[in-house]
């Protein structure tokens, strides 16, 4: 899933790919031209002649070609094996990235939609109950002015009148202070 390659605003650098595809083919064919080369080529112990230091050395030179080719080979194999990682590497990144793209995908959906948050929808299944809704109906009776009946009213002390009836010189108990007069 995700979003279609040639709509997507970024791309990897191109070094993975390279390396991982391109470069690794040009060093299998040039490893495998060397190891040829070698292997099909003319020169031997005898191609050095009869002289007894020559041959020696044409001994000695067959060795080297041995060890060379070893070597290549050996290389080669290095070579592929990290081409293939690489272009494993990233495949899995583009992988993970696409993974990752397609969870923001559905996250933008579901975000994009005002009922796709939880939080909306939770308020929206809370608000829509009859006590919310009675609730509403007092308020809008409140700021209209008509604050019901006089049952409805709170009586007694508890009745805020609106007007302070507090002797300023009364102290704290309710007593009222004697200044000796």
């Amino acid at each position: 899933m995700g979003i279609p390659r040639e709509d997507q605003p970024y791309t990897y650098p191109s070094v993975l790919s390279t390396l991982g595809k391109d470069h690794e083919t040009n060093w299998r064919d040039s490893t495998h031209t060397e190891l040829n080369r070698i292997k099909y080529g003319l020169t031997d112990a005898d191609t050095f002649g009869d002289i007894p230091a020559a041959r020696a050395f044409g001994r000695v030179y067959v060795a080297a070609q041995r060890t060379y080719a070893a070597t290549l080979g050996g290389i080669q194999e290095d070579l592929v094996a990290a081409g293939e990682a690489l272009a494993g590497a990233a495949a899995e990144m583009r992988r993970r990235d696409d993974d990752a793209g397609s969870s923001f995908a559905v996250l933008n959906a579901r975000w994009s939609d005002d009922g796709g948050f939880s939080s909306s929808r939770r308020h929206d299944e809370a608000a829509d109950t009859e006590e919310v809704r009675d609730g509403g109906r007092e308020l809008v009776r409140i700021e209209e002015g008509n604050a019901g009946t006089a049952e409805d009213q709170p009586t007694g002390q508890d009745v805020d009148t609106g007007t302070d009836t507090t002797d300023p010189g009364a102290s704290p108990s309710g007593q009222g202070m004697d200044t000796g007069g």
